[in-house]
C-alpha cells in the first residue's frame, strides 16, 4: 500500500519502486491499471521493448460476460421490454455460438419475437420499443463493430515487463471501465493459479476507483462494481501466495475498502495524511505507528512490512528515478502555452 494526500510523492514512489523493479534480474513484471496516464513516463524511461500502454478498450472479451451485463452499459432494469429484447437476442446468439458484435445483434434483434417475451400490447409499440434496442446498440462503446480480437493480457506480460491498461481515454461510464478491468484481473489471476511459471504484480493507481469502501467512495453500478471488488479483494487475499502480488496506490486510505488494505498492510509506504486516513491507519495498524507519520514532508514516508530486514518501521526519503506524467505539466508551462497559441491567432 503506498498512500498519501495529493503532491506528497506517493505516485514518484510507485513509478520509481516499480522502474527498479522492472530492471532486475529476473525482471519483475506489472501490470498497471492507469486512470490518469500518470504512469506515461515508463514508457520513455524502460523503452518500447520493456513496456506497452493499451487502451482499457482493447482488453475486451464481448463473448465472455453474462448476457445480463450487458444491459447495464444503458442503465436499463431487466424488467424494462427494451431489456427483455435485447438479453433474447443475446440468448439466440449465445444458442449459436455467434460473436457478439453490434451487426450480429442487430441481426438477431429481428428475430426476437414479441409473443416469445409475453408482450400482448400493439405490434406497433413492441417495434418502438426493438428501434430503441437497435439504436442503443449501435452508440454501444462496449460491443466492438466487427470481430475484433481482444488482446489477452497473460500473453503481453509474457513480451514485456510492464503493460499499463489505459483508462484515461475516452467519456465511457464506469460501469463499463469495472466491467473490462474485472474481466482482465480475472483472467490474470486465473493464469497464475493455473501456472506456476507465470506470475505479475497488479498496481492499481487510484484504488478507491476499483475497491471503494461502501458508502463513502462509489462509482458506477452496484452489480460491475460489486464483481470488480469481488475479484480484487480475492487476489488481495490469495494472490501473494498465487503469483500475483497487490500493490494499491491511493491519496485516501478510509475510501478504500478495508479488506484490501488489511490484506496489503504487510508492506506499507505512508506519506502525509488526511486525519481521518490517519484513523484507518490506526485501526490496521495501531496508534503508535499512525503517531509516527506526523506531518512528513513531499517525498519522505514511515515503511512498515515483513520486507523490511528489521523488524521496526523506518523512516525513508524517497530518491526518484523519474516522475508521473502530469509533472511534465505544470501549471505554468499550461499557461505559457495557451498564451502563446492566444499570440499566434493574434498574429494571423
Amino acid at each position: 500500500m503506498i498512500c498519501g494526500a495529493v503532491g506528497t510523492g506517493k505516485t514518484t514512489t510507485a513509478v520509481t519502486m516499480i522502474s527498479r523493479a522492472a530492471r532486475v534480474n529476473p525482471p519483475v513484471r506489472f501490470f498497471i491499471v492507469d486512470k490518469d496516464g500518470e504512469y506515461n513516463s515508463l514508457m520513455e524511461h524502460l523503452g518500447p521493448e520493456n513496456t506497452l500502454k493499451v487502451p482499457w478498450s482493447r482488453f475486451f472479451q464481448p463473448g465472455n460476460i453474462p448476457w445480463e451485463d450487458y444491459i447495464g452499459e444503458f442503465g436499463w432494469q431487466k424488467t424494462w421490454w427494451n431489456s427483455k429484447i435485447l438479453i433474447h437476442a443475446l440468448k439466440i446468439l449465445y444458442a449459436q455460438a455467434a460473436n457478439v458484435t453490434k451487426q450480429n445483434i442487430q441481426q438477431a434483434l429481428g428475430w426476437v419475437k414479441p409473443d416469445k417475451l409475453g408482450f400482448n400490447k400493439k405490434e406497433d409499440e413492441f417495434e418502438s420499443y426493438r428501434q430503441q434496442v437497435i439504436n442503443a446498440v449501435g452508440n454501444s462503446k462496449l460491443i466492438p463493430e466487427g470481430d475484433m480480437v481482444p488482446l489477452d493480457p497473460v500473453d503481453l506480460l509474457r513480451d514485456r515487463h510492464v503493460v499499463i491498461m489505459d483508462l484515461s481515454q475516452g467519456k465511457d461510464t464506469w460501469s463499463q471501465k469495472h466491467l473490462v478491468v474485472s474481466q482482465v484481473l480475472r483472467r490474470i489471476f486465473n493464469e497464475a493459479l493455473e501456472n506456476r511459471k507465470f506470475g505479475c504484480i497488479i498496481v492499481l493507481e487510484e484504488a478507491m476507483y476499483y475497491a471503494p469502501q461502501r458508502g463513502v467512495f462509489e462509482l458506477g453500478e452496484k452489480e460491475t462494481r460489486g464483481k470488480l471488488l469481488g475479484v480484487i479483494k480475492e487476489i488481495a487475499t490469495n494472490g501473494g501466495r498465487n503469483g500475483v502480488g497487490l500493490w494499491a496506490v491511493t491519496q485516501r486510505l478510509s475510501t478504500v475498502e478495508k479488506t484490501v488494505v488489511t490484506q496489503c498492510a504487510n508492506n506499507i509506504i505512508c506519506h502525509g495524511l488526511e486525519d481521518v486516513d490517519k484513523a484507518r491507519v490506526a485501526e490496521i495498524m495501531g496508534n503508535e505507528f499512525a503517531d509516527l507519520i506526523g506531518d512528513l514532508p513531499p517525498g519522505e514516508a514511515i515503511v512498515k512490512g515483513t520486507s523490511l530486514k528489521c523488524r521496526f518501521p523506518i523512516w525513508v526519503k524517497v530518491l526518484p528515478e523519474l516522475y508521473p506524467a502530469s509533472s511534465a505539466s505544470t501549471p505554468m508551462s499550461r499557461f505559457v502555452h495557451m498564451e502563446l497559441a492566444s499570440q499566434d491567432l493574434a498574429q494571423d
